[in-house]
């Protein structure tokens, strides 16, 4: 049993059977609820394919596959090659 859960845009895989996994999942937005943290019911879904933070995730029993768009990547190699340009860094 395992629960990884991230808040700034909140993400939570979880592991075990169906019933297991609706369970934990209640208890996160319970949770999460009583912490005063604003849910976006809209954005939920339980899946095991989703896109989140602009990435493709398909989750199946043995791994986690993130498909990062071409945009996306295109956008941090222009953002890496322009810091490594400059000898030089801010403090």
């Amino acid at each position: 049993m395992h629960l990884q859960v991230y808040v700034d845009d909140p993400i939570a895989i979880l592991q075990g059977d169906e019933k297991h996994r609706k369970r934990m999942a209640c208890m996160v937005i319970v949770m999460w609820s009583l912490m005063g943290f604003p849910i976006a019911t809209h954005k939920a879904t339980l899946s095991n394919s989703l896109v989140w933070i602009g990435v493709q995730l398909q989750v199946d029993p043995t791994q986690v596959v993130a498909e990062v768009p071409a945009a996306k990547v295109q956008e941090l190699d222009s953002l890496l090659a322009a810091a490594v340009e400059r000898n030089l860094v801010s403090k």
